[in-house]
């Protein structure tokens, strides 16, 4: 009767450890579902941001080429001056 009392028992043990398993994996899971929704908020963030970046440095890009073109035409006029 022992035999077959430790065999219960060690039954009812592994059978909570098991519940508990299976209640740490859906608490995982949900888990990792809320850290990949946060890892695409992130994501289209850092889209937005770099394309913000992109456009800032077309303008400064155009800007200086604006600026560089002014500044040839002032030489080759001082140049015809001179």
């Amino acid at each position: 009767m022992s035999l077959l009392q430790e065999a219960m028992d060690v039954c009812a043990t592994l059978t909570r450890r098991v519940e508990h398993l299976e209640y740490d994996k859906v608490a995982q899971a949900l888990e990792i579902t809320k850290m990949k929704r946060r890892v695409k908020k992130m994501e289209r963030r850092n889209k937005v941001r770099v394309l913000k970046l992109r456009r800032l440095q077309k303008v400064r890009t155009s800007q200086r080429v604006e600026t560089s073109n002014d500044t040839m035409m002032d030489d080759e006029s001082n140049q015809r001056r001179m």
